[in-house]
């Protein structure tokens, strides 16, 4: 009812709930200053339902949009390689070989070692075919005499105790038995740039001092003097030429025989005085 004491007509519109927000201030607020209000203009629903409306049809509209995984990505197609190769320009050969003759003379260091030792391969100087070692048929009293001997000699170191030595050599005389009744085999001699081989084993210059001629069962032998043990090699003359041997060797090594070694002295005595050989 208004103050005229009529009714109104029509009822009046709702307003809409008003906010207000209070201005933060910075520290603490003087005594009796009261907050400043600011008014917020109320929001329309219909507004913000169309807002909504549109986010989502942008959500779909960018869904079906999105490529699938197994989809391939259009890429610029790029000409074969034959295409392009003949788009190149062709360069000739003589100037490719020109350009590679360069890069060779660039890495060629021939002239910073002039006086290097270089390896050199191995060149077969002289070779002859020839027994591995001296050789002789003996008869039946060689062996007789050998084995009287070797007996004796047993029989004195058994009665003194001495069962080790009795063995020993019981195993020499058996090793001469065998060295003097089986033949030798034939064997290839060389003599290269390396050194000496005698079979398949090489024996290098630098282990050898010097050389010498001599004679057993009426073969001609060539000895070298070596550093290691054996202390000489043995090399069976044969039907090589004696002066090659002499030329080769003689330029580096010295051409003299040793003085005998106190067995050899001691060897050679029991041979005079008891000769095994007794083949008439």
């Amino acid at each position: 009812m208004t103050e005229d004491g009529i009714l109104p007509t029509s009822t009046p519109a709702p307003q809409p709930e008003k906010t207000v927000f209070q201005q933060p201030t910075s520290g603490f607020a003087a005594a009796g200053d009261e907050p400043v209000i600011f008014p917020v203009a109320p929001v329309d629903p219909t507004v913000f339902q169309k807002a909504v409306q549109a986010e989502q049809k942008n959500t779909v509209v960018m869904a079906q949009v999105e490529p699938k995984e197994d989809s391939v990505p259009v890429t610029q197609v790029e000409p074969p390689i034959q295409a392009q190769q003949q788009q190149q320009p062709r360069i000739p050969e003589e100037e490719q070989q020109q350009d590679y003759d360069e890069q060779v003379e660039a890495y060629d260091y021939s002239g910073y070692f002039p006086d290097a030792l270089r390896p050199q391969p191995e060149e077969l100087l002289y070779s002859w075919s020839a027994p591995s070692r001296p050789f002789k048929k003996h008869n039946r009293n060689y062996y007789t005499t050998i084995a009287v001997i070797v007996l004796l000699i047993s029989l004195i170191l058994v009665f003194a105790g001495q069962f080790i030595p009795m063995a020993v050599v019981c195993a020499v005389a058996f090793m001469v038995y065998v060295i003097n009744s089986v033949p030798p085999e034939e064997i290839q001699y060389g003599i290269t740039t390396y050194g000496v081989r005698i079979g398949e084993k090489l024996y290098y210059w630098d282990m050898m001092t010097r050389f010498w001629y001599g004679s057993k069962y009426d073969q001609k032998l060539l000895y070298i003097q070596i550093v290691e043990f054996p202390d000489r090699l043995t090399l069976v003359i044969g039907d090589a030429k004696q002066e090659i041997l002499t030329s080769i060797f003689a330029e580096l090594l010295l051409l003299e025989k040793p003085p005998l070694t106190t067995y050899e002295k001691i060897a050679k005595w029991l041979q005079d005085k008891f000769p095994l050989d007794l083949d008439s």
